[in-house]
Parts: structure tokens; C-alpha cells; sequence
């Protein structure tokens, strides 16, 4: 494990610490709010950082019993990080911004928050 200024990863992924102050989110609705007010640069270079790493992550996390409250906040961290991996790469690979055009107005979408 990995603890920097930034945060804590597990170390096989210490390349990736300086992400998870800012996009290590804990639940669904900061994620989407993160990645709709985010400047698109910034949503293209977390993608770019992320996506050769996906195999990996999955695979670090599979090693893990599947329960939020026992991940040790090392793998919290890098689950959320994929997660966010997850809205961000809509964004870049399908929107080609970060909220899709004329779609439902995201303050009106209701998500029911679930900490991880």
C-alpha cells in the first residue's frame, strides 16, 4: 500500500495516487456531478491514465471478497477510482463531452446514494 499526499492506492498502482483526492468519489451522484463539471482536457487525461490500467485493477480486485465494508480503504479507493474510470470513459468515448446532449436534466435524476 501506497499512502501519498494524494491518498492511498495499493502500491502496484501508486502511479495513479495523484487522482484519488479529487476523483476518488464515494457514491454515484458525485460521481456524475464530477464528470458533467469537469473540463473535458481533464476527463481525457484521467481516461487516458485509467484505461491500459482496467485489466489490472479488475484483476487486483477480484482478489477480494466482495464486500464493501471489509475492502481495506487502499482497494475503497481504487474501486471508486474505476468506477469513475466508468462515467468518465462515456463521456470521452460516446458524448464527446462531459454530459450527453439534450438528455434528462441530471439535477432531476434521482440516484440513491450508496457509500462505498
Amino acid at each position: 500500500m501506497i499512502k501519498t499526499e494524494e491518498g492511498v492506492l495499493p502500491t502496484a498502482f501508486a502511479d495513479l495516487a495523484e487522482f484519488v483526492r479529487e476523483w476518488s468519489l464515494p457514491t454515484e451522484r458525485a460521481r456524475k456531478d464530477k464528470r458533467a463539471t469537469a473540463a473535458m482536457p481533464d476527463l481525457q487525461s484521467y481516461y487516458a491514465a485509467f484505461k491500459p490500467r482496467v485489466p489490472a485493477i479488475a484483476e487486483h480486485l477480484n482478489g477480494f471478497e466482495y464486500s464493501l465494508e471489509k475492502l481495506p480503504a487502499a482497494e475503497r479507493n481504487l474501486l471508486q477510482l474505476a468506477f469513475m474510470y466508468m462515467e468518465v470513459a462515456m463521456a470521452v468515448e460516446f458524448y464527446r463531452r462531459p454530459e450527453p446532449e439534450d438528455s434528462f436534466p441530471r439535477d432531476r435524476f434521482v440516484i440513491e446514494d450508496i457509500r462505498i
